[in-house]
Formats: C-alpha cells, sequence, structure tokens
C-alpha cells in the first residue's frame, strides 16, 4: 500500500472506515473532493428563437357544445 501523507501532516478528507480493533482510521482524499466539487456546469445550448407571442387566437375556438341550449336548460 502507498504512503499518501506523512506522519503529523494535515488533510482533509472523508473517513470511509474505523477499525477499533486494529485502531486505525481509513481515509479518502478522492472521496472528500468528489463530494466537495462544484457540480459541473451544464452546457450551454444555443437560445432557440423563440416566435413572438400574441393573445390573439390562430383560429377561432369552437368547443362543440352549444353554449345557448346550455344557458337555456338551467334556465327553465
Amino acid at each position: 500500500m502507498k504512503e499518501v501523507v506523512q506522519v503529523g501532516q494535515e488533510v482533509t478528507g472523508k473517513i470511509v472506515r474505523i477499525d477499533p480493533t486494529d485502531r486505525k482510521i481509513a481515509v479518502s482524499l478522492k472521496e472528500y473532493e468528489r463530494e466537495t466539487a462544484p457540480a459541473p456546469e451544464p452546457e450551454e445550448q444555443p437560445a432557440e428563437e423563440e416566435a413572438p407571442v400574441s393573445n390573439e387566437p390562430k383560429e377561432p375556438f369552437t368547443s362543440g357544445i352549444d353554449l345557448n341550449a346550455v344557458i337555456q336548460r338551467k334556465d327553465k
């Protein structure tokens, strides 16, 4: 096993395992870096040109329901 740090050297890492029998602590520098690294920025997509918004209907709206007949039924 390769020693990455020296005795007395201060490091910041993630504790990944504690072995009380052998009195050892496993620390991962890579996992700490992976968990604390900022999320990658999403790739920017070219903006699609949006058509101007209009409040005017493109076609007349038809519901297929005779509203006059519905109103007359409720009045009776």
